[in-house]
Formats: C-alpha cells, structure tokens, sequence
C-alpha cells in the first residue's frame, strides 16, 4: 500500500493550467540552429534568472538529447486536483513561456483554497535559489 504525502511542493508544475502552445512555435525555428539555437531556446525558458554556469552546461547536454514532447501535456481533472488532502505549495513564474502560471495558481487557488501559492513576478518556467519558501512549508507548514 501506498504511503501518504505529508507534504507537497510543486515547482513550475505542469498539468494544471493550460500550455503555452506559442512556445513550440518560438522555439522550433531556434532548435534547427543547433548548439546556438539551443542556447537562446534556453534564455527564453530562463527568462532573466541567472542561472550558474553548471547549471546551464548541464542544460546543454540535457538539450543535445531531448526529444521535445510534440502533444499537449495532459490536465489534471477538477475532481483529480480536488482529492488531494495533503498541503500543497505551488511555486511558479509569472513569465513563464512554456506554462500559463497565473492561470494555473488561479486553478489551483479555486479548487484548493489552503493551497499555499507562490507568482513569482521576475522568473521564468525554470525557478531555482527558493530554498526560503521551501523549507519552513516542509518544515513548519508556514
């Protein structure tokens, strides 16, 4: 049998709102370029974070080999979302180009009201450095 989650942190989530469909398009064109149509389909998941240089080699190997998903990733149902019990922390990024965060936080908002929910208006699809939202929900539950 399954255990239950005490807790649970979501960050850039998919599956709650909607996919940003213009993103394809944006990047497709970018990705026949090669390693510098990679680099700048990165920029615009980073938005205008600094991501460290690790980080971002790491992305780059990553990219080499992945096989962009081509379908819409599936939504979670109003009835699935709703069943869950435990507290939840929704972290995304107001200028995501890949996800509608604010559309998603809304969702999530309505269906789960004690859901926790994090817009954060500077960052893109990729969050990092949130280690201060993070910790005291894991911990304390805020």
């Amino acid at each position: 049998m399954g255990r239950k989650l005490p807790r649970i942190v979501l960050i850039s989530a998919s599956g709650i709102g909607p996919q940003k469909i213009s993103f394809l398009f944006k990047a497709m064109p970018f990705l026949l370029l090669g390693e510098k149509g990679r680099d700048k389909v990165s920029r615009l998941v980073y938005s205008n974070q600094t991501i460290p240089k690790e980080a971002a080699d790491n992305v780059k190997i990553i990219a080499r080999h992945f096989h962009f998903r081509t379908e819409s990733i599936p939504i979670f149902t109003d009835s699935e979302l709703s069943s869950l019990t435990m507290p939840i922390l929704l972290i995304a990024g107001e200028k995501d180009v890949m996800l509608d965060s604010r559309k998603s936080i809304d969702r999530l908002s309505r269906l789960l009201p004690d859901a926790n929910v994090k817009l954060l208006p500077d960052h893109g699809h990729v969050i990092i450095n949130q280690a201060k939202h993070i910790f005291p929900f894991l911990l304390n539950g805020y």
